[in-house]
């Protein structure tokens, strides 16, 4: 069975084993080193995208602000040079002067006279300005003028004797238009009172022409004042008209008009105007010689008092005059004639 089993398995050849080929060798030949250039001109344009791209980023990327502290400056107010000064009152203005200063002698309720000096002595002015001194005066007085201030500008020329060539500027008088003329020794401010209705002139002498500084100091301070009592109502509205009278004895409504004064009431004024023989407000034909108001008699706010007028050859013509307080200021609201 063995013998069986030998004789269905064949027998395989025996195959000799070869051995491994050797790989073959390729013969490799000396190295070959690359071009430089090609890598150079790649760095430069390299650096040169890198620059560029550096720049324009930078440009657009805003820097960031730190916010700072805010600081809130205070400005030191300049000390008023005025504030300390002397105030001299009159019945219809009032100024001020450097506490220096005093009142002249033909210093008067209503006109003004006021200096650095004594002017009631002779005073040597080339003296003081050796010894470094200036010489200052000035003189306010109602001219009784009523024409418009700026028609008065176009004739101050005229108004000298003889007639000169002034310097003219415009300017503002408590709020008021006004002008400054000059010629080379004094100075003239000529403003117009709302109350009044008359040409003021403020007048500043001597060496005020060097000192322009301190002379715009001291117009700064003139103040035109209401009328607080009737007595001083009455007498600048009078005044006033009595010199207007003078400078125009032809009554006419253009010469010396009623509607210009603020202190009368606005039925006065149209009581003023109604055409009569004689002057309404002096109850005349002529100016008078003289005028003078008597106390006033007041009753809450209403007051009444009596103006004496007199001629020399008629002597007294009382006149009746009525007021009323308006907002702290007396207004006057009627006149009456005791004489036909």
């Amino acid at each position: 069975m063995q013998n069986e089993q030998n004789q269905t398995q064949p027998i395989q050849p025996q195959v000799p084993v070869q051995p491994a080929p050797e790989p073959v060798q390729v013969p490799i030949g000396p190295k070959r080193s690359l071009p430089k250039w090609p890598l150079i001109i790649a760095g430069v344009i390299l650096l040169a995208t890198l620059l560029t791209g550096g720049f324009v980023l930078s440009k657009n990327v805003k820097p960031s602000l730190k916010p700072t502290a805010s600081r809130t400056i205070v400005a030191t107010p300049t000390p008023d040079p005025t504030a300390t000064w002397k105030t001299f009152k009159y019945n219809l203005y009032t100024i001020q002067a450097p506490n220096d200063w005093t009142r002249g002698y033909n210093d008067l309720p209503d006109n003004a006279q006021v200096a650095n000096y004594d002017t009631s002595k002779n005073f040597d002015l080339d003296s003081a300005r050796t010894k470094g001194k200036e010489v200052l005066k000035i003189e306010i007085f109602d001219t009784g003028r009523t024409i418009d201030i700026q028609t008065y500008r176009k004739t101050i020329n005229q108004e000298t004797i003889p007639p000169v060539q002034l310097t003219i500027t415009d300017t503002t008088v408590d709020n008021q238009p006004a002008f400054i003329a000059h010629d080379r020794l004094s100075y003239y401010t000529y403003v117009k009172s709302p109350y009044t209705n008359t040409i003021f002139q403020i007048a500043f002498y001597f060496d005020f022409l060097k000192d322009t500084q301190l002379r715009d100091k001291i117009l700064s301070t003139f103040k035109f004042t209401t009328q607080t009592s009737p007595e001083v109502t009455i007498n600048s509205f009078y005044k006033s008209y009595f010199a207007c009278r003078n400078r125009a004895p032809q009554l006419t409504k253009d010469n010396c008009p009623f509607s210009g004064y603020k202190i009368l009431s606005p039925d006065l004024i149209t009581k003023l105007n109604i055409p009569g023989f004689a002057d309404p407000v002096l109850c005349a034909q002529n100016p008078p010689n003289t005028i003078t108001v008597a106390p006033a008699i007041i009753n809450g706010n209403t007051a009444k008092t009596t103006v004496h007028t007199t001629y020399s050859s008629s002597g007294d013509n009382p006149i009746n005059v009525t007021l009323v307080k308006q907002n702290g200021s007396w207004i006057i609201t009627d006149i009456i004639c005791t004489k036909p």
